[in-house]
């Protein structure tokens, strides 16, 4: 008997499923799925390659140096940003801002969704996904004055929180953070910060005026064809990869000087006459003979003679300070070397900190001639306003 005697059923539905309707059907639904999947990949590279022009233009723009024309002709889909944009602090003369913003299908489609999280998962593999682009450039009497990015892509699930890759990178007249901070005073006018709570996710470059030239389109340089891949982008280093490897150099560098002989060359004097509110230089008059025991640690005791104020005011006690032996940092525990200072007579340059006590990275150099020099020559070189402008988004 054939298979159509034995299974009539069966072979009455392969029939069907083999029709020339259902093939049609078939070709239909594979379509419906295609086709929008392919015009959303298209819609994702053009928004790629738009975004990584206008990234690698601002790359190309000096603080105090690029006229307003030359950041115009460079970026011709500048507007004038709206009064009424209570998202973006104008600290400029004029305001410039572009804008590269998600389709409003993909807006639609992932409103509906909401927290569903499998159905956003298939959206995003179909090709449904958020982006979005702002660029920003201040310019102050006809110049290019600061100016700062924002991306954020969606992942392929909401899961973790925030659901998004949030990057960016915004010029600054100085890096924030603490004044006697150890990675800062290697890269004092370049930095690279993952938020805490999602480093993987959230990734942002701060820098000034005198950033490296060649460190700066790093910031820049998107790397955006994870967006219109199967699985999209991951992480927020897959993006700016560059950035992280110079994050990780920083880091490499600072730990390498503080583990060192050699923890407070004279080359960072230039970051603290420019940051540190106050500097007094001093001489110590008195040690104690021994080492004391505390819950933070062992440390000395140490009283000095204020000789002169090179900034700031004197306000810190001068008499039986504090200084630690150690210092702790996450990544390692240093030796401190201002426990190496403490000879009567010897001069110190004392650079203000988080506490009255010296137990922060290089709070206490050698005063000696060229640091005190290099200090008074940091000073006259700052201007009476700020070199730059601090320019990001609240």
């Amino acid at each position: 008997m054939t298979f159509h005697q034995l299974f009539p059923f069966s072979a009455w539905l392969w029939r069907r499923l083999i029709s020339h309707w259902a093939r049609r059907i078939y070709f239909c639904c594979v379509a419906i799925i295609i086709v929008p999947a392919v015009a959303l990949r298209v819609q994702a590279f053009l928004f790629e390659r738009r975004a990584v022009e206008i990234a690698s233009h601002l790359s190309t723009l000096r603080i105090g140096i690029t006229s307003k024309s030359e950041a115009i002709s460079r970026i011709p889909s500048l507007a004038v940003v709206s009064s009424k944009d209570h998202d973006y602090d104008c600290s400029g003369d004029e305001c410039f801002s572009v804008e590269i913003p998600n389709t409003k299908f993909s807006i639609w489609a992932l409103m509906r969704v909401g927290d569903h999280a499998t159905l956003a998962s298939l959206l995003h593999w179909w090709g449904v996904r958020y982006w979005t682009f702002n660029a920003y450039v201040n310019f102050t009497s006809g110049t290019v004055s600061g100016f700062s990015y924002r991306l954020k892509l969606s992942l392929p699930s909401a899961y973790p929180v925030p659901g998004v890759l949030s990057l960016g990178a915004s010029s600054r007249r100085k890096l924030d953070g603490r004044q006697l901070d150890w990675q800062v005073d290697e890269s004092p006018d370049y930095e690279v910060l993952h938020y805490f709570k999602w480093p993987d996710l959230q990734t942002h470059v701060y820098f000034t005026r005198e950033s490296p030239v060649e460190l700066l389109p790093h910031a820049f340089n998107l790397h955006l064809r994870c967006l219109w891949s199967l699985r999209g982008c991951q992480t927020a280093n897959q993006v700016l990869p560059d950035a992280e490897q110079d994050r990780l150099r920083i880091t490499r560098s600072a730990l390498e000087r503080m583990s060192g002989p050699y923890q407070c060359p004279n080359r960072v004097l230039l970051r603290r006459a420019r940051d540190t509110e106050d500097i007094l230089l001093v001489e110590v008059t008195n040690v104690s003979p021994t080492v004391s025991e505390s819950e933070v640690g062992p440390y000395l005791l140490a009283s000095f003679r204020l000789l002169r104020v090179l900034k700031g005011k004197t306000g810190r006690p001068l008499n039986n300070v504090w200084v630690n032996t150690e210092i702790q940092m996450p990544e390692i525990t240093a030796h401190n070397s201002a426990i190496d200072l403490l000879k009567p007579g010897q001069r110190i340059l004392l650079f203000s900190g988080a506490s009255t006590n010296i137990d922060e990275p290089c709070e206490a150099m050698a005063g000696t001639e060229d640091a005190v020099n290099t200090v008074e020559d940091g000073l006259r070189a700052l201007e009476p306003s700020a070199n730059g402008t601090e320019m990001f988004g609240r």
